[in-house]
């Protein structure tokens, strides 16, 4: 799509750190420690069959929903 975006990839410490850092509350630390690992072990990219159910059609991927709304992303 023509941007250029830089993506940091801080340890699980370093970003934990960064929201303590900031201020924020332990419980808020506690679930960002979960999505972490989530994304960082690649739990979210395993096919689950909710979104089938819930309207009869396969899930697509990102890339094909960024592709489908294009224009929304451009400026």
């Amino acid at each position: 799509m023509g941007r250029h975006i830089e993506y940091a990839r801080p340890s699980e410490t370093e970003y934990l750190d960064s929201l303590a850092a900031a201020g924020m509350p332990s419980d808020y630390i506690a679930v960002q420690k979960m999505i972490y690992r989530v994304v960082r072990w690649n739990i979210s990219a395993f096919p689950n069959r909710t979104v089938r159910k819930l309207t009869g059609r396969p899930a697509t991927t990102f890339p094909e929903f960024a592709r489908d709304v294009r224009d929304v992303w451009l400026p």
